[in-house]
Parts: C-alpha cells; structure tokens; sequence
C-alpha cells in the first residue's frame, strides 16, 4: 500500500493539506531480524480537518510539531486522546485510526515494523491501541535521527531499538501495583478538580515528599500532578462550555481557577484553542 493511500477520502484531505509522503527501502533480511522503516508523512493542516486511516501492517510513532489534535481508534471508538504541544504518540497502526483537526496543527507520522516491534508495544499498549509518550529533547532527538537520508537500515534499527527501550524501561514499574497514595491523588483530582491544590498541602496530607510525588506520578500516569489536574479542569470547562451560557469568567471559577487569565492560558495549552474559539465552534465538537 502506498503511503498516499493509508488515509480515505484522500482527494478531500490531500486537496486542502499540505502533505509530503516518503517510503524507505528496506531489505528483506531486515524485515526478518531488524526494527526498520517502511515510510513518512507529513501533514500541515491549515484548519478543521478529519482524517480516518486504513489499517497498515505496521506501528507508528506520530509526532505532533504544533497545535493540537485529536486521536481516536476503533478499538476505544468513544475514548477521544487531545494531544497538543511537541508530543509523540505511539499508534498501532493495524486498527484504522481517527485524526481531527479543528483549527490547524503540523504531524509527521512514521511508519515501522520489525521482529522486535510487537513485543515493544505490547508492553506500552496494555490492552489499548496507543501510548502517550512523555517527551523529551533526547527522544525527539533519537526520532529526528529516524527521519534523516543518511540513516541506514543498522542505523535505524539502533535508533528504534534505543527508542522503544528508553520508552519501556521510563514506565516499566507502571506494570506495577500503582501506590495507593498515588490513586488517592488521582481520585481528589477527578472528583474535587475545583479545590485548590498545592504540592505542599499533598505532601503534608499524604506525607510523602512533593519531589517524590511529582517522580511517581509521572511515572505511573505519564503527566505531572499540576498538569494532570489542568487536564481534568480543562475537560470539565469544555463540558460547560457546550452545555450552558455561562461566562468564561464563571466557568474558569467553577472549574478552580481564580484568575480568568491562568484558565485561558491552561485551556489553549490543553485544548489548542481559547475557550471562546471553542464555544464559537461547537457544532463541529459534536
């Protein structure tokens, strides 16, 4: 399958998009012994935009360069992932996939296989058909490396191999027993997102230092507590925000946050867009 025919409807998205596809040659050897690329694609889109894929033979590691999109698969079709800022995200690409666009966002996907590749994934995957990869300038450096013409196909399995190993080893102990304290935090922060919370008052509370705190919920959860909690906030404004009339100041009060101006800057940070963009779209969220 060419690359230009993993997405349906490619007339209408290839029509308005910006796309720059490449496939890499690979040896059949490779194929047999090495984690090797099959292709790259890169898409500027300038507005709202859905994408549905076919299922292709292979993973993904989908890099999201600016603005925000959304992830859906057919094996969670109701559970919709927002990525937004410099992401990874780590797809299987055998399950047709959804990406919407609503205002604008730049990706690049590359597409790879290989003898070791499921074993990988299944560890990330746990039952789902994506990861969400925590970045960093050392994983984005190791991916940038993937995308060059000079790369080999020894070279490319050494970056891939090295990839998915740093990826594994970060959230290994995440198979784990999650620390109850940890649960206990996640809970106060899905059910009383409104309070206000201070790493200190959760260090004192569950008498675990903050630095402790911070490590293991990243961890576990892959965000921060801070930026798990503006996460939580920001989906409950959106719920408001298509449900009623309220004020943005009202909203940004209801949800926990005193300043108007911390709330806006949290919700375009999450969400890709300021809460009045959102309310002035909302046909096209529903």
């Amino acid at each position: 399958m060419r690359i230009q025919d993993m997405f349906i409807d490619s007339t209408e998205i290839f029509g308005t998009t910006h796309f720059q596809g490449r496939e890499f040659s690979s040896d059949p050897t490779d194929a047999r012994h090495l984690l090797y690329r099959l292709a790259v694609c890169h898409l500027n889109v300038p507005g709202k935009l859905s994408m549905v894929t076919r299922a292709y033979p292979a993973y993904g590691l989908l890099h999201l360069i600016s603005g925000s999109l959304q992830y859906n698969s057919q094996l969670d079709p109701k559970q919709a992932m927002t990525i937004s800022g410099d992401m990874l995200l780590l797809i299987d690409c055998h399950i047709p996939h959804k990406l919407t666009v609503k205002f604008s966002c730049e990706f690049e996907i590359l597409y790879f296989d290989g003898y070791s590749a499921p074993y990988f994934c299944d560890q990330l995957f746990n039952h789902r058909s994506y990861f969400n990869i925590a970045s960093t300038n050392e994983l984005l450096q190791k991916y940038r490396l993937l995308l060059q013409d000079s790369c080999t196909s020894i070279l490319s399995n050494l970056y891939l191999t090295d990839l998915l190993t740093r990826i594994t080893l970060r959230v290994a102990p995440a198979a784990d027993h999650i620390p109850s304290y940890l649960l206990q935090i996640k809970e106060l922060f899905d059910t009383s997102y409104y309070k206000s919370f201070s790493l200190e008052e959760l260090e004192q509370q569950f008498h675990v230092n903050r630095y402790r705190i911070c490590k293991d919920f990243k961890q576990h959860f892959q965000l921060s507590p801070m930026q798990y909690l503006h996460q939580v906030r920001v989906q409950a404004a959106q719920v408001l925000l298509r449900e009623n009339d309220m004020h943005i100041h009202e909203i940004a009060d209801e949800v926990g946050y005193e300043n108007v101006n911390h709330f806006i800057h949290h919700f375009k940070k999450t969400a890709g867009t300021t809460p009045a963009a959102y309310r002035q779209n909302i046909s096209s969220y529903l």
